[in-house]
């Protein structure tokens, strides 16, 4: 308190003035959440005065301590304190900054579909951080971009933020299509002489395709008959309104046997029936045919006949009685089979 005395002409005067003395306080600033997404909230407190101003003026509240803020956008938030009235000389300005982290947007893979049992790539951008679920049959859960392989229809939820921040979720699902049914028939074995018909069923249209890019009779036919020369498997295809294809195995085993059955008589007398002496059997690709009379002279020699011998020596039909054969195969491995004995030739109608 100051007083000030005048005088003039031995009179005198006082005044008297009072001068306030206010401490100027110390802020500290706290904050439950310094980085936000984009429309959460944080509570920002300050502590050491009494009374409190707060900047920017949208969000100004006089006197309180504390406010609750919304930034939409990466604020600066200013506090003023002071022990008496504001605003007042004796305050203090403290500052804080909210960071706003705004929400990503994840965009993911067009929806696809797939056949059983193959496989697809999806993705999602957006972020920088990325987790699919569910994990099972997914090569990458934790990349933008990934393999699935899916046994049934799914749906995949892809969660997107930016350092794990403000996560974001999206969804494609990946519907799986089913293989169409093909059976190509049972596996076999046959001889290199022989042929074998195949027969492919499905529920769609099925046909057998060209094995070692060696034609078929008929390509693509659901039934086929085929002639191989060596073991080979047959592929049946068929593929459904999905676009999704099938397909199965039938192996023919090609065998290289050979058997060789010789009558032993006949009866060359024009009756149409048995009419000639001829070996019969599988699996030979030549055959060599002597024909003696008893007396060993040789009445037909033929290499590698295929009708036989008609029963007839010089024209004439050769007369009742036990003649000798002798018989050469070449079977289809190469192997030579030489075979003798007797044949009766019957006359009589």
């Amino acid at each position: 308190t100051y007083t000030v005395i005048g005088t003039s002409n031995s009179c005198t005067n006082t005044a008297v003035t009072t001068i306030s003395i206010s401490i100027t306080p110390t802020i500290s600033i706290s904050v439950t959440q310094l980085t936000l997404c984009s429309g959460s909230t944080t509570t920002i407190t300050a502590v050491g005065a009494l009374n409190y101003s707060w900047s920017p003026s949208t969000f100004s509240v006089i006197n309180s301590s504390n406010i609750i803020a919304s930034p939409t956008i990466t604020t600066t938030y200013t506090i003023t304190g002071a022990d008496g009235p504001l605003p007042n000389l004796c305050s203090t300005t403290k500052t804080i900054q909210i960071i706003v982290q705004p929400k990503t947007i994840p965009t993911v893979s067009p929806t696809n579909g797939i056949c059983s049992g193959n496989s697809t790539t999806i993705f999602a951008i957006g972020g920088n951080t990325y987790n699919w679920a569910p994990t099972i049959g997914v090569s990458n859960p934790n990349d933008s971009i990934t393999i699935v392989k899916p046994n049934s229809t799914t749906i995949y939820t892809v969660t997107v933020s930016k350092n794990g921040l403000c996560p974001v979720t999206n969804t494609i699902q990946i519907t799986v299509y089913p293989l169409p049914i093909v059976y190509a028939g049972r596996d076999t074995v046959i001889n290199l002489d022989e042929n074998i018909v195949l027969n492919g069923t499905g529920n769609v249209d099925v046909g057998f395709l060209s094995p070692d890019n060696i034609p078929l009779i008929c390509n693509l036919c659901p039934i086929v008959t085929v002639y191989p020369k060596k073991s080979t498997c047959y592929t049946l295809e068929g593929i459904n309104s999905f676009g999704c294809r099938n397909t199965d195995e039938i192996c023919i085993v090609v065998t290289k046997n050979c058997d060789v059955f010789i009558p032993n008589s006949f009866t060359p007398n024009g009756d149409i029936d048995n009419e000639y002496f001829m070996p019969k059997g599988y699996g030979f690709s030549q055959l060599d045919l002597v024909i003696f009379d008893k007396w060993g002279k040789v009445i037909f020699n033929e290499n590698n006949t295929t009708l036989g011998w008609d029963g007839k020596y010089n024209g004439l039909i050769c007369p009742q009685g036990i003649y000798i054969y002798q018989v050469t195969v070449r079977a289809l491995s190469g192997k030579e089979i030489f075979k003798t004995g007797h044949l009766t030739i019957l006359t009589a109608r």
